[in-house]
């Protein structure tokens, strides 16, 4: 199961004790919503490579199973957040708040490249 459009090539990234990995794949499935693609899972239609919050609870309570433990993802967009919003129009200050906050907490990331 893939995280996408469809019609580009999905690859998924992992770094581990022995270095780097990419693996190309075929998915059956691609969606653009993390919660559709873990009810896909769930259902039992493959593996899916999601973020934490989303799959936690379903870890926890034994209806999913982390496969390659000892690897970690790494190029996945699951792990960035993006606050997005127009520059030139008014940005109440709780959200200017949230947004430092964020920077704060997790940093600055750098944008995906696109390819």
């Amino acid at each position: 199961l893939g995280f996408g459009n469809g019609g580009a090539p999905l690859t998924w990234e992992f770094e581990g004790a022995g270095g780097k990995a990419s693996v190309g794949l075929d998915t059956a499935l691609a969606a653009n919503s993390s919660l559709a693609l873990n009810a896909a899972m769930l259902g039992g239609a493959g593996i899916a490579l999601l973020p934490a919050y989303v799959v936690d609870e379903d870890l926890r309570r034994g209806a999913a199973v982390q496969v390659l433990p000892a690897l970690r993802p790494t190029g996945f967009s699951g792990d960035r957040v993006y606050a997005v919003y127009l520059e030139n129009r008014f940005l109440p200050p709780k959200v200017r708040v949230f947004i430092d906050y964020l920077l704060e907490t997790i940093g600055p990331q750098q944008p995906p490249q696109q390819g």
